[in-house]
């Protein structure tokens, strides 16, 4: 009962172009575990239609490289301020 695989497998149909089945896929996953706060997140985005955030689950998301690189760079970009660092000796 993981809610990542809920999630992966909404954002997957999401990606086809299938929301309706996305939602359901997720409301499901949410039934079974009602306390997690990135399915309650990615349901609601869902039925906004806006694209789910998957950031919440970290490393175990990125290893099934789903988002290209260059997009985990500018978030992670953003993260740390949205500029480079540049030391200076």
């Amino acid at each position: 009962k993981e809610s990542l695989l809920w999630s992966l497998y909404g954002y997957c149909l999401n990606e086809c172009g299938d929301t309706v089945k996305a939602c359901e896929v997720v409301a499901k996953g949410l039934s079974k575990l009602p306390g997690d706060e990135n399915l309650k997140q990615n349901l609601e985005l869902l039925r906004e239609g806006k694209k789910m955030k998957m950031k919440g689950y970290g490393e175990m998301w990125l290893q099934f490289h789903l988002e290209s690189l260059a997009t985990i760079q500018k978030q992670q970009m953003a993260a740390m301020g949205g500029r480079r660092r540049v030391v200076r000796k």
